[in-house]
């Protein structure tokens, strides 16, 4: 499966709620990406902690990982909002 259009939200050192259509089941193991425009993009494994027919919400593999300290600790002008992906990481679902 590839990257799946994802909208983050409620997002803290610990994990987020991710807005897809995606579902999937609790303790599948992804990667979110991070980009900003034309900036360098970040990845941040997670697994799924629980699924809705709004999104799914997922706790990071690492807690607090440096891209989302570095989102948290400066707000966003809505012309820079980044663009989000996430997708079932293969290596662990296979």
């Amino acid at each position: 499966m590839g990257w799946i259009p994802a909208k983050l939200r409620d997002v803290s050192i610990s994990g987020a709620f991710v807005e897809t259509p995606l579902a999937l089941s609790p303790m599948t193991r992804v990667e979110v990406e991070l980009r900003y425009g034309h900036a360098a993009k970040r990845k941040i494994a997670a697994f799924v902690t629980r699924s809705d027919a709004q999104g799914i919400a997922l706790e990071w593999r690492v807690l607090a990982p440096e891209a989302i300290i570095a989102r948290l600790a400066r707000p966003v002008k809505p012309s820079e909002a980044p663009t989000r992906a996430v997708t079932p990481d293969p290596r662990v679902n296979a």
